[in-house]
C-alpha cells in the first residue's frame, strides 16, 4: 500500500495507526502451509509417564484415568455433550514434549509459519494446546478416523439452513415457537430472498480440534402464514417448545379465567397426546417441559388424559420439577384412580429421587388432608425406601431432537414424515429438589401432624441407617435443631444417634504420628509393592527412591493413591530409568484433626439442644461434656 494513500482522510487521533500501516511492505497470507519432515518427539504425561507409540491399551487406560472430559464449542458457549463428542483431555501443564532434535524442528516450523504470515521480526511461538484421547468414532459425530494412510485434502465446506424465529404475534407480542425450519418450497415467491438486503447480520466463529468454524446469520423480517388446520402439525414439527407454545394459545394463554372453547380443548387434548408419543428422553429443560405439559393437561380437566400421562411419561421421566403440576392434576382424578397412580410413582422413584418424593409428599399431604388413606399409603411407601435410597441425581442434558410418529395420524396431525425437527434451546433447567435439613425436618414434623407416628419412627430409623444420604453433620443435626420441642420421640432418637456418631469418631483427640512409620497393607502384591510397604512401615525413613522403568513407577503411584497411603510422590527425570521419589506425609492425621475440630463444634450444638428435649441418656450428655473439656 503506497504511503500517500494510507488513511488520507483519517482523523488526527488515528495517526499512529496510519503510520503503522504505512510500514507494511509485504502482508502475509491468511494461511501458512508447507511440508516438513520432523522427528518423533518423546511425550511424557505426569502420573502416566513416557508414552509409547503406538499407544498400548494399558497406557490408554492410564491416560484416561488422569484426564478429564473435554468440552467443545457450540456457538459462543463451551459445553459437554457425550452424544456429540466423547473425548478426554490432559492440560498442557502436565505434558512434556522432548527429544534431541524436536526443539530445533519445532523452531523451524514456527519460523516458516511466521514468514508465511508476514510476521518476520516478530516474536512468534508455538504453545501446546492440550492432549486429547478418544476412541474410534468418538471425536465428533461428523468425524470418522481414516481407515488407511492415504493422502487427503480438507477444503472449505459451506452449509446453510433457514428457519423462522423469533416470533411475534399479530399484536406484536412474543410467542415461544422456537425455530421452525423453512423449506425451499415454502417461500413465496421462490426467489424472494435472492437479492434482499438483511435487516441484521450476526457473525460468530469457533475454533477447536475439529477445525475452525465461521458462521454468519442474516436476519430478515417475514410474514408467516399457514392454514389454521395445519397449526398444530406445524408447531409439533418444530419440537416440544413450539408445541407447548401452541398449547398455551389453545388453552387461553396466561389468562386462565377465560375458558377456552370446547373445540380448542379437544385440539389441546389431541396435541398433548401427540407430544407424549413423540417424547425424546435426556433433553435440555426436559423437566420443565414435562411440568408444562402436565400444567396444560390440568387445564383441560381431562381425567383420562392425566391418567395416561401419569402412568406413562411421568412414571418414566419424573425428576421432581413436576411436583406442583402433579399436585394440581391429581385433583382431577377420582380417589380410586389417584391412589394407585401416585403409589406407583412413589414406588418407582422413592429410592432414586428421595428428596423429590419427600417434597411431593408434603404437597400432597397439604392438598389431600381429607384423604388420610392416600397420605398414609404414600408415606408408607416412602419411608420404607429411606434406608436404601441413593443421592438424588439429575438427568443428563443432551441435545434435544423430537421425532415424528410414523405410525399414523393423530387428529389433525397427519402427514409429517420429517425425521428431525428443530432442536430446543440449551438453557439449563432449574434444579430439582435436593436433600436438605429443612426438607427432612418438615417431613418429620408433618408425619407427626398427620398422626402417622409409626411412619415417623420408621422414617428416623431409615435416615439414621443411611448416612450416605442423611449425613449427621449436614442433614440430621440441623434437622434435629429445628424439630426439637415439636416431635419428642423423633427428636430423642435423632439426638441419640448424632451423639453416638460424633463420640465414636471424636471422643478423644487424634494424635500425630510419633515417628516415620505409616500404615500400609500391600500383602500379596509384587516385589515393588513389598518394597513400598517396607518403606511405609519403617519408622526411621522419611523418604525413599525407586529407580524403575515408567510402567513400574506408575504402578506404585496407583497403589499409593488407591490405598490412600500417607506418601507424596514426584519423579526425578535424570538418568535412565527415572527415579520415583516417595516422601511420607501426615495427611491422615491432618484430616483427622480437621474432622475432630468440626465434631467438637457439633457436640456443643447437641448439648445446646438438650435444653429443648428429654435427653434419652444422661451418660451420653456426660461423655459429650467430658470430650469437649478434654479438647480444651
Amino acid at each position: 500500500m503506497p504511503e500517500n494513500t494510507v488513511m488520507q482522510s483519517a482523523p488526527p487521533e488515528w495517526s499512529a495507526l496510519a503510520t503503522l500501516l504505512a510500514d507494511v511492505r509485504r502482508p502475509g497470507d491468511y494461511v501458512a502451509s508447507g511440508r516438513i519432515e520432523t522427528p518423533m518427539p518423546s511425550l511424557h504425561v505426569d502420573g502416566v509417564g513416557r508414552i509409547s507409540f503406538p499407544v498400548p491399551a494399558v497406557q490408554a487406560r492410564a491416560l484416561i484415568e488422569h484426564a478429564e472430559r473435554a468440552p467443545y464449542g457450540r456457538g459462543a458457549a463451551t459445553v459437554h455433550d457425550e452424544r456429540v463428542r466423547r473425548v478426554w483431555q490432559v492440560t498442557p501443564n502436565r505434558i512434556q514434549l522432548t527429544g534431541k532434535a524436536w526443539a530445533a524442528s519445532l523452531a523451524g516450523i514456527v519460523s516458516q509459519v511466521a514468514e508465511g504470515l508476514g510476521c518476520q521480526g516478530i516474536a512468534v511461538g508455538a504453545e501446546l494446546y492440550k492432549l486429547l484421547i478418544y476412541e474410534t468414532g468418538d471425536f465428533f459425530v461428523a468425524h470418522r478416523d481414516q481407515a488407511d494412510d492415504q493422502d487427503f485434502e480438507i477444503g472449505e465446506v459451506f452449509d446453510h439452513h433457514r428457519y423462522l424465529g423469533p416470533w411475534r404475534d399479530r399484536d406484536d407480542q412474543p410467542v415461544e415457537f422456537g425455530r421452525i425450519a423453512l423449506e425451499d418450497d415454502e417461500l413465496l415467491p421462490a426467489d424472494a430472498l435472492a437479492d434482499e438486503e438483511p435487516d441484521d447480520v450476526h457473525f460468530s466463529e469457533a475454533t477447536g480440534n475439529e477445525g475452525a468454524r465461521f458462521e454468519r446469520t442474516w436476519l430478515r423480517a417475514a410474514l408467516v402464514l399457514w392454514p389454521h388446520s395445519r397449526f398444530d402439525a406445524v408447531c409439533l414439527s418444530a419440537g416440544t417448545e413450539a408445541a407447548l407454545a401452541r398449547l398455551h394459545i389453545l388453552l387461553g394463554g396466561a389468562d386462565r379465567s377465560t375458558h377456552p372453547h370446547p373445540h380448542e380443548v379437544a385440539a389441546a387434548i389431541r396435541l398433548i397426546g401427540a407430544i407424549a408419543e413423540r417424547w425424546c428422553p435426556d433433553a435440555p429443560a426436559e423437566g420443565i417441559h414435562l411440568a408444562q405439559l402436565l400444567g396444560h393437561a390440568w387445564a383441560t380437566a381431562d381425567a383420562a388424559l392425566i391418567e395416561h400421562l401419569f402412568s406413562g411419561l411421568l412414571l418414566a421421566r419424573y425428576d421432581g420439577l413436576q411436583n406442583a403440576a402433579i399436585n394440581s392434576c391429581a385433583q382431577h382424578l377420582e380417589r380410586t384412580r389417584r391412589r394407585p397412580l401416585l403409589s406407583a410413582l412413589f414406588e418407582h422413584h422413592a429410592a432414586a429421587r428421595p428428596a423429590a418424593c419427600l417434597a411431593l409428599w408434603l404437597l400432597l399431604a397439604r392438598a389431600n388432608a381429607a384423604d388420610p388413606v392416600l397420605i398414609d399409603a404414600l408415606a408408607a411407601r416412602l419411608v420404607a425406601r429411606l434406608a436404601e435410597c441413593q443421592p438424588d441425581r439429575r438427568l443428563p442434558h443432551y441435545r434435544f431432537e423430537m421425532h415424528t410418529n410414523e405410525d399414523g395420524p393423530v387428529g389433525d396431525i397427519d402427514d409429517d414424515d420429517t425425521d428431525l425437527v428443530a432442536p430446543a434451546n440449551h438453557r439449563e433447567q432449574p434444579p430439582a429438589p435436593t436433600m436438605t435439613a429443612d426438607l427432612v425436618a418438615e417431613f418429620v414434623i408433618t408425619l407427626g401432624q398427620c398422626g402417622l407416628a409409626a411412619q415417623q419412627a420408621q422414617a428416623v430409623d431409615g435416615m439414621t441407617a443411611n448416612p450416605h444420604v442423611f449425613a449427621a453433620e449436614s442433614i440430621l443435626l440441623p434437622a434435629l435443631e429445628r424439630i426439637a420441642g415439636n416431635t419428642p420421640t423423633a427428636s430423642a432418637a435423632l439426638w441419640r444417634y448424632c451423639s453416638g456418631h460424633f463420640l465414636a469418631r471424636s471422643e478423644t483427640a487424634p494424635q500425630p504420628p510419633p515417628d516415620w512409620a505409616r500404615a500400609a497393607d500391600l500383602a500379596g502384591h509384587c516385589a515393588d509393592c513389598q518394597e513400598l510397604q517396607d518403606f511405609a512401615r519403617n519408622n526411621q525413613a522419611p523418604s525413599h527412591r525407586f529407580r524403575l522403568r515408567e510402567d513400574r513407577r506408575r504402578h506404585l503411584e496407583t497403589q499409593i493413591h488407591s490405598h490412600q497411603l500417607d506418601i507424596a510422590t514426584r519423579t526425578e527425570r535424570q538418568g535412565s530409568p527415572h527415579t520415583l521419589i516417595c516422601t511420607k506425609t501426615r495427611a491422615s492425621y491432618e484430616r483427622a484433626a480437621h474432622q475432630y475440630q468440626q465434631d467438637r463444634n457439633d457436640m456443643a450444638r447437641l448439648l445446646a439442644v438438650t435444653e429443648r428435649i428429654d435427653v434419652p441418656g444422661a451418660d451420653l450428655c456426660e461423655r459429650l461434656r467430658t470430650a469437649l473439656a478434654a479438647g480444651g
